[in-house]
């Protein structure tokens, strides 16, 4: 058989996330039929080269004026695992992979219950159709493992070193810094799901988050116990400052 090389085949400076879908097997094993299989990995096969989800809660930056070139995202997928990249020279990269990395633990969670665990860095990646590979993503791997809970976190110094597009306003910025991309109590910076927007009672949202929560309540692995447990305490936090 001829392998043939592809044209260009170098690394490219890249923001890279890997996620892991948490529980995907037990997914699987519970559904009799492939179809609720099909419509999760069908989402996520959606995303290749789509624009950026205007719908989603935040981060969303203003697109007025942006190309739909510059708001398309790289994907591939395997398994329970995903990977998303955008050139580090794109304007918009950075704000692309929050956002996506936003609106994928959103859709999955309301959608399917399932949560999702993740990392993001900035580093060299070799990224076209499925095939991905590179330092990049040896490192999200790495974060992914370190995030513990079921959350994306954000390497160091991703937020604090970002070049922003010009047509982001100071209160954007700000909002990115602040709000979408907050400290967590270890030190990460995170991806944070946990906002008012999504989060009144009985939504879809806040009852796929009670319903992950009420499933695992029973379990005696510590780690288990951990992890919703840290789920809890944002869903209280949140509720805490929403009726301030």
């Amino acid at each position: 058989m001829t392998t043939i090389e592809p044209e260009n085949l170098v690394y490219e400076d890249s923001y890279c996330a890997f996620i892991d879908v948490l529980g995907f097997s037990e997914f699987i094993n519970n559904n009799p039929t492939p179809k609720p299989i099909f419509d999760v990995l069908n989402k996520v096969k959606s995303l290749a080269g789509c624009e950026h989800p205007m719908h989603a809660p935040r981060p969303a930056p203003t697109t007025k004026s942006i190309s739909e070139e510059e708001l398309k995202i790289n994907v591939s997928y395997f398994s329970d695992s995903i990977a998303l990249s955008v050139p580090e020279n794109e304007p918009w990269a950075l704000t692309l992979i929050l956002s996506w990395s936003l609106y994928l633990t959103t859709e999955l969670l309301t959608n399917h219950n399932l949560l999702v665990r993740g990392g993001i860095t900035k580093g060299q990646l070799y990224h076209r159709d499925n095939l991905v590979f590179g330092p990049a993503l040896v490192r999200a791997h790495q974060l992914e493992v370190n995030a513990v809970y079921p959350r994306i976190i954000l390497d160091k110094g991703i937020i604090e070193e970002a070049t922003w597009p010009n047509s982001m306003t100071e209160n954007e910025i700000h909002e990115t810094n602040t709000i979408c991309t907050p400290i967590d109590t270890d030190g990460w910076r995170y991806v944070d799901y946990f906002f008012f927007e999504l989060m009144e009672n009985n939504s879809p949202y806040h009852q796929a988050l009670c319903n992950v929560i009420d499933s695992n309540k029973n379990s005696s692995d510590p780690k288990v116990i951990s992890k919703y447990g840290w789920l809890k305490n944002k869903i209280e936090a949140t509720r805490i400052r929403r009726n301030r």
